[in-house]
């Protein structure tokens, strides 16, 4: 019995459709005052803890609220750190001084800081779901494989 063979073109446009991101692994944007409320713990959001809340909820795939924060911040912090990989750079003891001396949005030092932040790294960040950035970074590491071996092949 001979079996049907599909197209390379058929074949090609069922591995594009199969690897569009679905709605719920697709990248999300997120304000950089987010991030760096959660990186650095300290409360820079300007929607304050709900923006946490929704941005550790996106990256786990939850419900947004205080119980998941506490629960998964630490590991949403490592998956955001692997994703922003300019966060290492975020000089954050030059802000504690200023979070200290007032803590709220309206504090105009605190408020130059998070700009210069913004124009030194950008305001939005496209962010993977938790489960997403695995996938990518398991398929990353295949593909690295895959070029080693072919390189100690040739």
């Amino acid at each position: 019995m001979l079996e049907k063979q599909e197209s390379p073109a058929r074949r090609a446009q069922s591995a594009a459709s199969s690897s569009a991101p679905s709605p719920v692994t697709a990248p999300k944007a997120f304000h950089l005052n987010e991030i760096l409320s959660l990186t650095t713990g300290l409360q820079l959001a300007q929607e304050g803890a709900a923006a946490i809340h929704r941005l550790v909820a996106f990256v786990m795939q939850t419900e947004a609220g205080p119980a998941g924060t506490a629960a998964a911040g630490e590991t949403v912090k490592r998956c955001l750190e692997e994703q922003l990989p300019f966060l290492r750079d975020v000089r954050v003891s030059e802000v504690y001084e200023i979070y200290q001396f007032n803590p709220s949005p309206g504090n105009p030092y605190l408020r130059m800081w998070l700009e210069m932040q913004e124009l030194r790294y950008g305001d939005m960040h496209d962010l993977r779901c938790f489960e997403a950035w695995q996938a990518k970074k398991k398929k990353r590491r295949h593909n690295r494989a895959q070029e080693e071996s072919v390189a100690a092949q040739a």
